[in-house]
């Protein structure tokens, strides 16, 4: 599928990320003492920093000078994504983790098995590239 028209998504993405933003902002306004002082909170702004970063080099990479030369999307450019993809998948469990405060020891533990699994998806997609690059049949 050719990449070339999907870049007018950007301006929808971008339009979601900004609404997110907004109500983001009033739930904290409303609710600023329950989202200071939970570390779940500090994961999914960690999150949402990490994504929009990984969004601008994918944008760059992906949609950049080699996609409109005709070039194919280059293998840091899927890295990226999939590396951007796996962010958002911690930073929206993260955000769903938020409303679990009330419940003892549900939401540290977790907080700490998605870690655990974000780490270990990380670890072996880098594993099966790594042995892909090298040519080893896998």
């Amino acid at each position: 599928m050719p990449l070339g028209p999907l870049a007018s998504y950007f301006k929808l993405m971008w339009t979601g990320f900004w609404m997110n933003a907004a109500s983001g902002v009033l739930l904290v306004v409303l609710f600023p003492v329950k989202a200071v002082t939970n570390p779940v909170f500090y994961l999914k702004m960690s999150g949402v920093v990490l994504s929009v970063l990984f969004l601008r080099r994918i944008r760059r990479q992906a949609f950049g000078a080699s996609l409109e030369s005709g070039g194919g999307v280059s293998q840091a450019a899927r890295t990226s994504a999939i590396l951007g993809l796996t962010v958002w998948v911690v930073t929206i469990t993260a955000g769903r983790l938020l409303a679990y405060d009330e419940i003892a020891d549900v939401e540290p533990q977790t907080a700490i098995a998605t870690l655990i699994t974000t780490v270990a998806l990380v670890l072996g997609y880098l594993g099966i590239r790594r042995t892909r690059a090298s040519g080893v049949a896998g």
